[in-house]
């Protein structure tokens, strides 16, 4: 998988979202490319559309690999590959793919919107929404930051843990229970 995107020996950050515009890929573009970075590439997962990204410049970066849809063995194999995964959409559900990120060890940049402040934690570098300057500050970071990467590589398992089959059926047993917290309402 690696090989087929020109990834084997390079940095790269990882992006995976939809072509929706709340997913924000226009801001990551605009924050890649103001790092400058030749040493490094942003692979962006998922689909791609010129409503989303843009002007063709956008869409046509230099150092940005778009991998399109790939398969679970594939995404897997770019989430342990990847200096980490950068998520800046403002409107998430709940936000999987940034968990998926964590339980395989990969640091997250993420929003600081909707869900993702809370299925994060303190596992993620959360940015301000619809701030490319700041995404561009947290990717750099994430890139020359080894202990950095090291530190929220270990949050991001622990976090990814929080949120296990059995982690998620415990806690919805202890609502249930007469003397316990019971559901939100």
């Amino acid at each position: 998988a690696l090989s087929r995107l020109g990834l084997v020996g390079r940095s790269f950050l990882l992006a995976v979202g939809s072509a929706n515009p709340t997913k924000r890929q226009a801001d990551l573009v605009l924050a890649w490319r103001a790092l400058e970075r030749r040493d490094a590439r942003l692979v962006i997962v998922g689909g791609g559309d010129a409503r989303v990204f843009g002007a063709t410049a956008l869409a046509e970066a230099p150092g940005v690999v778009r991998a399109g849809a790939v398969d679970d063995p594939t995404l897997r194999a770019l989430y342990d590959a990847a200096v980490g995964l950068v998520f800046p959409s403002v409107y998430e559900g709940f936000g999987l793919p940034p968990l998926e990120a964590m339980a395989c060890g990969c640091p997250v940049v993420a929003a600081r919107a909707a869900s993702l402040p809370e299925v994060c934690g303190d596992a993620a570098m959360l940015v301000p929404p619809r701030d490319p300057a700041a995404l561009a500050d947290a990717m750099r970071r994430l890139l020359d930051d080894a202990a950095l990467r090291a530190a929220m590589r270990e949050r991001g398992l622990a976090r990814a843990a929080d949120f296990s089959w059995d982690a998620s059926a415990q806690a919805l047993l202890a609502a249930l229970r007469p003397d316990g917290p019971g559901l939100a309402q």
